[in-house]
């Protein structure tokens, strides 16, 4: 959201720092505002965090990074509601073998609604992506998911 001056106030534009928002500071949940959009939300929470999109608004945009492993519960994402999908890629890595590279795509087709990181298949220290609103029905995903063991798509559809 811009303020009176123009400037987007998670992103100073003085020393180019974004807003960072902290699961350990929010939370088991967080439903992000179009004021956080421009934000990075770290996933620090050893128990887990959900993190909600706001209801869609085309543009807003939000990086999301692990940076603490859930050691119950699952670090995640999810849309405000069914009819608003995710749309795009994520990259899975395999960390702990040959570092294989795996291709999830989600297709409107899907119906994927939510990114789930439980700390080892499906997501671990150092995944990253973001999220872009592109309509009233699709955001769009990109990113890397690092996982250890057989890993899995973080994509879900609840």
């Amino acid at each position: 959201m811009a303020t009176p001056n123009g400037l987007n106030p998670n992103f100073d534009g003085m020393t180019n720092k974004k807003k960072i928002i902290s699961a350990t500071a929010v939370g088991a949940k967080y439903t992000l505002t179009k004021d956080d959009s421009g934000s990075i939300f770290v996933f620090d929470r050893a128990a887990g965090c959900t993190v909600t999109l706001p209801a869609n608004t085309a543009g807003l945009t939000y990086e999301f990074m692990m940076t603490v492993s859930p050691t119950s519960g699952a670090a995640k994402v999810i849309t405000a509601a069914a009819t608003e999908l995710l749309v795009g890629n994520l990259f899975g890595v395999d960390v702990d073998s040959n570092d294989t590279l795996v291709a999830y795509p989600a297709l409107a087709s899907d119906s994927y609604i939510a990114i789930s990181m439980n700390g080892t298949t499906t997501g671990s220290i150092g995944s990253r992506f973001s999220v872009t609103n592109l309509s009233t029905t699709q955001w769009m995903v990109e990113g890397t998911i690092l996982g250890s063991d057989t890993v899995a798509t973080s994509f879900a559809t609840s």
